[in-house]
């Protein structure tokens, strides 16, 4: 079942790769660490579940076990009707840690407000 209040996103990749080729050969950009550096993988999956619905750690565990996790957590999510708060959660998580990787990088953050 899918949430139909989530949101829809279109990507070019042919844009993403062009971006990384740039970045890749640029003193200009610098690499923006990987999720999982930031500790932002199953170790934030496993915060929301402990926090959100402890009940499921077990099961979400053995998810994690296999290919397609992800996509079995995200229909959880959903059939718990709690799809919307992993995303506010995950969001607010990632602009902390980018935040703090900024800082620890020496790098100005510009943020939008909008």
């Amino acid at each position: 079942m899918r949430d139909r209040s989530a949101p829809t996103v279109t990507v070019d990749y042919s844009m993403m790769q062009y971006a990384f080729d740039i970045a890749s050969f640029s003193d200009t950009y610098i690499r923006v660490p990987h999720k999982n550096e930031l500790g932002l993988g199953f170790s934030l999956v496993r915060r929301f579940v402990r926090t959100h619905m402890p009940d499921e750690m077990s099961r979400v565990s053995d998810m994690f076990r296999s290919r397609g996790a992800y996509r079995r957590y995200k229909q959880l999510l959903a059939e718990k009707e709690m799809l919307n708060d992993w995303h506010q959660f995950e969001e607010e998580h990632m602009k902390r840690a980018l935040r703090r990787w900024c800082e620890l990088e020496g790098i100005a953050l510009r943020e939008d407000d909008s």
